[in-house]
């Protein structure tokens, strides 16, 4: 499993506070939620959407509708690791509308989204990244590993990216392959 990206804890950058069942920053910039059998988001969420920009949900039962949301204006990063996520294309549908600046994205262990064995990274994962990539604009990281933009923006070149996500992802669950 990939270490998410979506946020590095740096020592002495802040300060973090328990509220219930959330890990809060002092300027409620990062919050993280983790491991707590959650269906839908925490209300401390909801209430600090308007300043959060790194949001870590991994380990809880948060499906696809879950994630229809108001909108966040300031998320960069989002971790949704070890979910109950299975229609893709539906939360990358609210994603896009809800999260116009998301740069990072974590979906490994989920029902919806295929796995790397053993660090490889199969056909199907690939096909997976590049449809997630496309349909999020301004994505940089998807599973903590750089997209193609992120790839030639270092390298110096540009590639063609309209935002316009017309493709869908096909969801299957993992217990069909």
């Amino acid at each position: 499993m990939h270490p998410s990206r979506c946020y590095s804890r740096q020592p002495h950058s802040s300060i973090e506070h328990q509220h219930g069942v959330a890990v809060i920053d002092e300027k409620n910039r990062r919050i993280e939620v983790r491991d707590k059998a959650l269906r839908n988001l925490p209300q401390v969420v909801i209430q600090n959407r308007l300043r959060l920009e790194h949001l870590n949900l991994d380990g809880n039962l948060l499906t696809e509708n879950a994630l229809n949301m108001p909108v966040f204006t300031r998320l960069k990063s989002l971790s949704l690791q070890r979910n109950k996520i299975r229609d893709i294309s539906r939360l990358l549908e609210f994603l896009k509308a809800r999260c116009p600046h998301l740069e990072s994205l974590s979906l490994v262990g989920n029902p919806g989204w295929p796995l790397s064995q053993r660090g490889l990274i199969d056909k199907r994962y690939s096909m997976f990244r590049k449809q997630t990539e496309c349909f999020l604009p301004h994505l940089l990281y998807i599973d903590s590993l750089p997209t193609d933009r992120e790839l030639h923006s270092r390298a110096g070149t540009s590639i063609d990216s309209d935002g316009e996500g017309s493709s869908s992802i096909v969801t299957v669950d993992s217990e069909e392959l």
